[in-house]
């Protein structure tokens, strides 16, 4: 049998390496194409390849498909005129499967931005210039993240001034339009070592927080790995890893009444004069309120897992680490009455129920699971029990049913039956009525098949309608000639 090959090499050019290269830390599908080699379970049936920038237009791809490439001259590969092309967003599915719709709209956006680069106003802010550019009026327009800060408004203008009274450490970058309207800001911050972009607002995210992380890389600026107020210590650099960092911010103007919402540095020690991006052992404020104030220091706690910050309220306590998380990420012990990590928790069949995985066993309180197995199993001996009782009276009760009426006795039924009433919920008046019911039926049927001879009683002359005398008839007869109880036919109606 032939050999088989598992991987395939994706051939890209030099100069498509360059865009790849610079927005490869944001984007997954940059990052694959990238890497050279793949599986071919991950690779798109007859996959494209021999990759590059089309000469034509700079915001779409050029590729060869394996027909094209068999038929051009190798020199030719990378110039040749009959090369496809395509839109970034609509040539990924021609490469790779399954890849998310997220990550292709992220990567059309970001190859565009790249490979057209707009012309950008950028200037760097401070003082009272910051207050400024935080007023809605300032703003080119009122969409995207920067249309919907909470530090907008007029009333929020007064919060700015740990802002604008420590100029030796924070200033802002901002991006004008033509007009001198503003269409993104971000605050830098540049203290103890440090030089740090805090969340980039614009008017279109997808357009122009590019630019904003191009200038931080290219002034040694280290800027959020996700622009949001809860991850807090993750930043990096275009084309660098992702660094996880605790970072103290001392200003020497620290002290006021209003404060700024706070996307990053939220973490202020009134004593020393610090503002953290992470909570320390010291006392502190969270300062992340709308409205200028101040929470407690328990406003808001740290994801263990995910290592992020969310409202105390929407995270579960996990006791036996002594910190939070998401509810996405345990499971509940009924056993142990608390929450257990899903990577240290496995699900009993026997006790139905969470408990510690063998990893984390030394967690487990032995006692109580064996009191839990013990009680289960006794359960469900006395649940077999009770099912055989039953399944014994009601065979007990199907017999007497089925032998006693044909003893002839309408009494000794409906004792029987009377007895059994309480579990089987029987309605013996109901019953005995069908069978009367039933059995005249019969006995009609019975008479008119015979055709008996009727003769006239000795009543007066003048009756004009003669009678006749049925043939007397017992309850009992029921179940000796007419009505077997075998003939379900007759009894569809009966409630048991």
């Amino acid at each position: 049998m032939p050999y088989e090959r598992k991987t395939s090499d994706i051939f890209v050019s030099d100069e498509l390496k360059n865009i790849l290269t610079e927005i490869e830390s944001q984007s997954m599908v940059a990052a694959l194409l990238l890497k050279k080699r793949h599986s071919n379970e991950d690779l798109a049936d007859d996959f494209v390849n021999h990759i590059s920038i089309s000469r034509e237009d700079k915001g779409k791809i050029s590729y060869l498909t394996k027909e094209r490439f068999a038929v051009i001259d190798e020199s030719e590969i990378w110039t040749s005129s009959r090369r496809f092309q395509a839109k970034p967003g609509g040539f990924i599915s021609k490469v790779f499967k399954n890849i998310p719709s997220k990550e292709v709209e992220l990567f059309s956006t970001l190859f565009r931005n790249v490979s057209n680069r707009i012309k950008v106003n950028l200037q760097v802010v401070k003082g009272e210039r910051i207050r400024d550019f935080y007023y809605y009026e300032s703003y080119a327009s009122d969409n995207g993240s920067l249309g919907t800060s909470c530090m907008r408004y007029d009333s929020c203008q007064k919060y700015m001034n740990v802002y604008v009274d420590n100029t030796d450490v924070v200033s802002m970058l901002v991006m004008l339009n033509d007009y001198g309207s503003l269409i993104g800001r971000a605050l830098l911050w540049d203290c103890d070592g440090y030089k740090i972009m805090d969340r980039i607002y614009t008017t279109n995210d997808e357009a122009y927080a590019f630019y904003f992380k191009e200038w931080a890389t290219k002034n040694n600026y280290l800027f959020k790995s996700n622009q949001n107020w809860f991850d807090t210590m993750k930043f990096e650099k275009i084309g660098d890893k992702k660094q996880e960092l605790k970072i103290d911010i001392k200003l020497s103007n620290s002290d006021y009444r209003y404060y700024p919402y706070m996307d990053t540095f939220k973490f202020y020690n009134p004593n020393k004069g610090t503002f953290s991006n992470y909570q320390p052992k010291d006392d502190f404020y969270t300062v992340c309120s709308p409205d200028g104030s101040k929470y407690d220091s328990d406003y808001l706690v740290l994801d263990v897992i995910d290592k992020v910050f969310r409202y105390r309220h929407d995270a579960v306590y996990l006791r036996y680490i002594d910190g939070f998380t998401n509810s996405n990420n345990v499971n509940y012990s009924e056993i142990h009455d608390e929450y257990i990590l899903c990577q240290d928790s496995v699900y009993d069949d026997e006790l139905c129920d969470y408990i510690f995985n063998e990893e984390k066993s030394s967690n487990n309180d032995s006692e109580r699971i064996e009191r839990r197995r013990d009680y289960i199993k006794q359960r469900n001996e006395e649940r077999a029990n009770r099912r055989a009782e039953m399944k014994r009276e009601a065979e007990i009760v199907a017999e007497r049913v089925e032998e006693e009426p044909r003893s002839g006795s309408r009494e000794s039924l409906q004792e029987i039956l009377s007895q059994y009433s309480n579990y089987l919920d029987l309605d013996t008046d109901g019953i005995f009525d069908m069978i009367t019911r039933s059995y005249s039926s019969n006995i009609r049927r019975s008479v008119s098949a015979e055709e008996p001879t009727a003769e006239p009683t000795a009543e007066p002359t003048n009756s004009s309608q003669p009678s006749y005398e049925l043939p007397p008839y017992d309850v009992t007869d029921l179940f000796r000639n007419n009505c077997s109880v075998n003939e379900v036919d007759e009894f569809d109606d009966l409630p048991f």
